[in-house]
């Protein structure tokens, strides 16, 4: 345990050597303090939420949440990603183009944005006619403007991360919190009686009204960055091309991410009851909630993208045995408290939801370290390579949800909800190692 302490001072001795060593540890510092908000005020706000509203809504609550961002990850596409790689090596070069860069991107953003919720207006009834058979197409509605502040804000904290700013980011996090917490509960609380349709509706409307007031929040302070002074600079075509390029290649890594994140919910939905939904969810919320130690992704892609070759590979390998540390950690915690993690956190009506976060929990130590990997593919411009492991790994993770969904739902809900977890654990092992076979080959 000594030799580990020591390998840390000595990494962090090494990375203030480096030109952006204190960049790094600043962002790393503030983002893992916002992430750590983000998930501890999530698990917080998913706990009361999964009281309030008992296994069968909260489940129902899930399968519009995950509808609705399967369905807007249209609007996200790589927007967010080219914004922080583009006018992060704006500022590197010192050139005047952030504020061009930003509002091309934002048109894009918006375009994308009207198409998606003209989508989900439009085949509401439909999916809940035709594929769920489960009343949620009034909450699908308020869904639409959830969706639209929720992408803004996304967006806005993109620009917030290009441009290092990730303090203010961390901030706008702690207003969102506590805004969501205090308006959704009061909805819950208001609606008590009505429909499940119609308080799901309230609940999702809140929540953008929730991500309103952090928009206004950050705006507040882009408006008086220097950075994004209005200039006569003007992007080129050249640029344009540049920037769509990135944009098409980071659509399809996004894309198929997003699919493989939500999949497994939209797969329940068609098949086992709403309750089992929501066991799946509580379980699969507290693993998220418990992996964030080692999630610090985000704020390594802004350096990723500034320091030669050599620093990367280095800063890589650092990063993913910092977070492998402590992902470790975490996961044997949560193996050894699992039961009363659940008990104490969602209440005896949840109990199915242990069996189902202990079988989840190796999911603690792959996702940070494919949140780190996929920095740094995307830094190196590798989106082709990333979408493609995507791509396969999805495939995986659709074929053998349906075929174990098939093969253990004769032996009830809740084996099908085992036969989930199997299958999201098998893609993403095969995600991760596909992703580090290939950074050992860079």
């Amino acid at each position: 345990m000594m030799h580990s302490g020591n390998s840390v001072i000595k990494l962090f001795k090494r990375i203030n050597s480096y030109e952006y060593g204190r960049m790094a540890i600043k962002n790393s510092a503030y983002d893992f303090l916002s992430s750590s908000v983000a998930k501890i005020g999530s698990l917080f706000f998913t706990i009361i939420l999964a009281r309030m509203l008992m296994p069968e809504l909260f489940g129902l609550y899930n399968l519009v949440m995950s509808t609705i961002l399967l369905i807007g990850s249209l609007a996200v596409l790589g927007v967010n990603q080219t914004l922080i790689k583009f006018v992060s090596e704006e500022i590197k070069e010192k050139k005047g183009n952030s504020r061009e860069i930003i509002l091309y991107l934002w048109k894009i953003r918006l375009f994308i944005l009207g198409v998606t919720l003209l989508i989900i207006l439009f085949s509401a009834h439909f999916i809940y006619s035709e594929i769920y058979r489960k009343s949620i197409t009034i909450a699908l509605m308020g869904g639409i403007f959830f969706l639209a502040f929720m992408n803004f804000s996304s967006f806005l904290e993109s620009v917030l991360y290009s441009l290092n700013r990730v303090d203010i980011a961390f901030h706008k996090e702690i207003l969102f919190q506590l805004i969501r917490m205090v308006l959704v509960f009061f909805g819950i609380f208001m609606t008590m009686n009505y429909s499940n349709d119609l308080r799901l509706f309230f609940i999702f409307v809140l929540l953008g009204v929730s991500y309103l007031f952090s928009d206004l929040y950050m705006f507040s302070f882009l408006k008086r960055e220097p950075l994004l002074k209005k200039t006569k600079d003007k992007l080129g075509r050249e640029k344009k091309k540049k920037l769509k390029n990135f944009f098409f290649l980071n659509s399809t890594v996004l894309l198929s991410g997003i699919f493989f994140s939500y999949i497994d919910k939209i797969m329940l939905g068609y098949y086992v009851r709403a309750e089992f939904i929501g066991y799946y969810s509580a379980a699969f919320g507290m693993v998220s909630s418990m992996a964030i130690l080692g999630s610090f992704g985000t704020a390594l892609l802004p350096i990723f993208s500034r320091i030669d070759k050599g620093t990367l590979k280095n800063a890589l390998g650092k990063s993913l045995k910092f977070s492998f540390l402590f992902s470790l950690l975490l996961l044997l915690f949560t193996l050894v408290i699992s039961k009363y993690l659940i008990l104490l956190a969602y209440g005896k009506e949840y109990y199915l939801s242990v069996g189902i976060l202990n079988a989840l929990s190796i999911i603690i130590i792959l996702l940070p370290a494919s949140s780190i990997l996929l920095s740094y593919f995307l830094s190196m411009e590798k989106q082709n390579l990333v979408s493609k492991l995507l791509l396969i790994t999805t495939m995986i993770n659709v074929v053998l949800n349906f075929a174990l969904i098939k093969y253990l739902l004769p032996f009830g809900d809740l084996a099908a909800v085992y036969g989930v977890c199997a299958a999201t654990i098998i893609s993403q092992v095969c995600y991760l190692s596909a992703l580090y076979y290939n950074s050992r080959k860079e």
